[in-house]
Protein backbone atom coordinates (compact mmCIF):
# COMPACT_ATOMS: atom_id res chain seq x y z
CA UNK A 1 0.00 0.00 0.00
CA UNK A 2 2.84 2.34 0.21
CA UNK A 3 3.43 2.75 -3.49
CA UNK A 4 0.32 4.29 -3.67
CA UNK A 5 1.25 7.04 -1.52
CA UNK A 6 0.81 10.13 -3.54
CA UNK A 7 3.51 12.35 -2.19
CA UNK A 8 6.51 9.75 -2.74
CA UNK A 9 5.48 9.56 -5.85
CA UNK A 10 5.61 13.16 -6.33
CA UNK A 11 8.82 13.15 -5.30
CA UNK A 12 10.13 10.58 -6.90
CA UNK A 13 8.59 11.86 -10.28
CA UNK A 14 11.00 14.94 -10.19
CA UNK A 15 14.05 12.49 -10.62
CA UNK A 16 13.95 10.26 -13.81
CA UNK A 17 16.57 7.93 -13.19
CA UNK A 18 14.81 7.52 -9.56
CA UNK A 19 11.17 6.62 -11.17
CA UNK A 20 12.80 3.96 -13.44
CA UNK A 21 14.80 2.02 -10.67
CA UNK A 22 11.15 2.00 -8.73
CA UNK A 23 9.25 1.38 -11.51
CA UNK A 24 11.90 -1.70 -12.27
CA UNK A 25 12.24 -3.06 -8.88
CA UNK A 26 8.14 -3.21 -8.29
CA UNK A 27 7.91 -4.52 -12.23
CA UNK A 28 9.98 -7.62 -11.49
CA UNK A 29 8.41 -7.91 -7.73
CA UNK A 30 5.26 -8.37 -9.87
CA UNK A 31 6.73 -10.87 -12.04
CA UNK A 32 8.33 -12.72 -9.29
CA UNK A 33 4.96 -12.47 -7.12
CA UNK A 34 2.35 -13.73 -9.49
CA UNK A 35 4.72 -16.72 -10.69
CA UNK A 36 5.42 -18.16 -7.04
CA UNK A 37 1.63 -18.11 -6.96
CA UNK A 38 0.44 -19.39 -10.14
CA UNK A 39 2.95 -22.46 -10.82
CA UNK A 40 3.13 -23.84 -7.52
CA UNK A 41 -0.64 -23.76 -6.67
CA UNK A 42 -1.30 -25.18 -10.58
CA UNK A 43 0.99 -28.05 -9.47
CA UNK A 44 -0.56 -28.81 -6.46
CA UNK A 45 -3.87 -28.86 -8.66
CA UNK A 46 -2.65 -30.96 -10.94
CA UNK A 47 -1.45 -32.84 -8.32
CA UNK A 48 -4.85 -34.04 -6.97
CA UNK A 49 -6.54 -34.12 -10.14
CA UNK A 50 -7.42 -37.48 -11.56
CA UNK A 51 -8.10 -37.01 -15.19
CA UNK A 52 -5.95 -35.76 -17.60
CA UNK A 53 -8.26 -33.46 -19.46
CA UNK A 54 -8.72 -31.68 -16.27
CA UNK A 55 -5.16 -30.95 -15.37
CA UNK A 56 -3.44 -27.60 -16.33
CA UNK A 57 -1.03 -27.64 -18.49
CA UNK A 58 2.23 -25.33 -19.04
CA UNK A 59 0.55 -23.40 -21.69
CA UNK A 60 -2.75 -22.76 -19.67
CA UNK A 61 -0.68 -21.29 -16.60
CA UNK A 62 1.67 -19.04 -18.44
CA UNK A 63 -1.49 -17.38 -19.77
CA UNK A 64 -3.35 -17.63 -16.51
CA UNK A 65 0.46 -16.03 -15.02
CA UNK A 66 0.29 -13.14 -17.96
CA UNK A 67 -3.75 -12.33 -17.32
CA UNK A 68 -2.93 -11.64 -13.63
CA UNK A 69 0.43 -9.08 -14.92
CA UNK A 70 -2.14 -7.47 -17.28
CA UNK A 71 -4.97 -6.97 -14.88
CA UNK A 72 -1.81 -5.86 -12.66
CA UNK A 73 -0.38 -3.45 -15.15
CA UNK A 74 -4.04 -1.84 -15.34
CA UNK A 75 -4.15 -0.91 -11.56
CA UNK A 76 -0.08 0.60 -11.80
CA UNK A 77 -1.35 2.93 -15.26
CA UNK A 78 -3.87 3.75 -12.79
CA UNK A 79 -2.06 4.92 -10.01
CA UNK A 80 0.42 6.62 -12.13
CA UNK A 81 -2.28 8.61 -14.00
CA UNK A 82 -3.57 9.47 -10.03
CA UNK A 83 -0.30 11.43 -9.32
CA UNK A 84 -0.26 13.47 -12.39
Amino acid sequence: MDALDIEKWRFISQSPGKSVGISSVLLGLILVGRAAFVFPLSFLSNLLQKSPHVKIDMKQQVTIWWSGLMRGAVSIALAYNQVK
